[in-house]
């Protein structure tokens, strides 16, 4: 067990990007390296690699409610909880709504710009974090505030932990280039422990491509900057290096990011025409398999590693086997799954993809669904071109 555990953390930081930041205090334990082939051929992958059985959820459309912008998906049996910068939406696990949360302001539990929410499905509690407000909030899942706390200090990324414990990635007030791991007690209302100082250095409009900075795997958190490739281990008492990705040829050398950048687009346009590769975005891990993105010139790129077979590769598109006998659909080039648990999988489409999905084949469809709908035919009836999203859940 403990030799597959290793093996899943080394595949773990494949999704992490370039060149690691400077640290002061920082354990540097024995660094374990892999290397992703990004020239290696692209591939279909079938639904049927990767769930058992699938199922349609459309969530409920009615007037005032417009789901977009979605950035997460977290789901149980009973919830799917979905948040866009200003709203959190809260439905059942048949797709209908039950409360929105919005921003509407700065007094006792009102936000105005969600930079991440974590949820606690077995306390039945919702965390928001607003960005500008430099505050936490927390809410019942119902929707009803309970209480939040000022961080006085904007929070990019959070985990929330046991008993009332949260880790929290913020800036210096002092030093916007000047970034904390901080740990936090919600019933002393104090941090407990600061971990860096991490320095950005002339690196602070990368800024734009943080996110998934923490994660849990087997009780123990992890931790990275994005686009740096180093991922670490973090505990309330150290933080240490564990793994580091290689691009080989395609990595952005450390001189590259040391150069004087105005912004983003200045960044971008610079390492565009010569293909270097850094990380991107979402991972997830099912069925001894990761999935996670990449960008290379400019494009991004989907792919996964076999944790078991010590193989990684490209992902072409996805394509649905399961629920049209005889039928490969693709799944649009831009589509990724917004979520996961445990081993399923969620992806959302719009309802005009959904149509244009199934809309043609929807004579022929005789699959009973794990919806309340029957079929196809009747999810289609009830969506109409400027209606919410369907989620696509692959389950084991």
């Amino acid at each position: 067990m403990k030799s597959f555990v290793n093996l899943l953390l080394v595949c773990l930081m494949m999704f992490f990007g370039c060149n690691s930041p400077v640290y002061d205090n920082t354990e540097y334990s024995s660094l374990s390296t892999i290397k992703i082939e990004t020239d290696a051929e692209k591939q279909e992958l079938k639904f049927s690699e990767i769930a058992q059985k699938i199922e349609f959820v459309p969530l409920e459309t009615k007037e005032g409610l417009l789901v977009s912008g979605v950035r997460n998906v977290f789901f149980n049996n009973e919830h799917i909880i979905l948040y866009a910068t200003k709203n959190v939406w809260i439905f059942n696990r048949e797709g209908n709504h039950l409360i929105t949360l919005e921003a509407v302001g700065e007094g006792p539990g009102e936000f105005s710009y969600i930079s991440s929410i974590e949820v606690n499905f077995e306390k039945k509690e919702l965390y928001i974090i607003d960005f500008y407000k430099q505050k936490l909030l927390t809410f019942n899942i119902n929707g009803t505030f309970k209480s939040e706390f000022k961080t006085g200090f904007f929070v990019d990324d959070f985990l929330s932990l046991d008993d009332g414990k949260f880790v929290l990635f913020t800036n210096d007030p002092n030093e916007n280039t000047v970034h904390h791991v901080n740990f936090y007690n919600s019933h002393t209302e104090k941090i407990y422990s600061k971990h860096f100082p991490m320095n950005l250095k002339r690196l602070e409009f990368l800024n734009y491509w943080k996110n998934t900075n923490f994660f849990k795997w087997n009780e123990q958190i992890y931790f990275n900057l994005n686009p740096y490739d180093t991922i670490y281990s973090v505990t309330d008492e150290s933080i240490s290096a564990r793994f580091i990705s290689d691009y080989g040829k395609n990595k952005i050398p450390v001189s590259d990011y040391d150069k004087q950048f105005e912004d983003i687009l200045h960044f971008n346009n610079y390492i565009k025409p010569l293909n270097y590769a850094y990380n991107w975005d979402k991972f997830f891990l099912v069925k001894d398999r990761l999935y996670f993105t990449f960008a290379q010139n400019g494009r991004i790129i989907r792919a996964f590693a076999d944790i078991d077979k010590y193989s990684s590769g490209l992902i072409e598109t996805f394509v649905d086997d399961l629920s049209l006998s005889g039928e490969i659909i693709t799944f649009d080039e831009w589509i990724w799954p917004l979520g996961n648990a445990e081993n399923d999988l969620v992806f959302m489409l719009e309802s005009m993809d959904f149509k244009q999905f199934y809309g043609r084949k929807v004579t022929d469809v005789n699959y009973d669904l794990e919806t309340s709908a029957n079929n196809i035919r009747l999810i289609l009836d009830d969506i109409d071109i400027v209606s919410n999203p369907v989620l696509v859940f692959l389950k084991q």
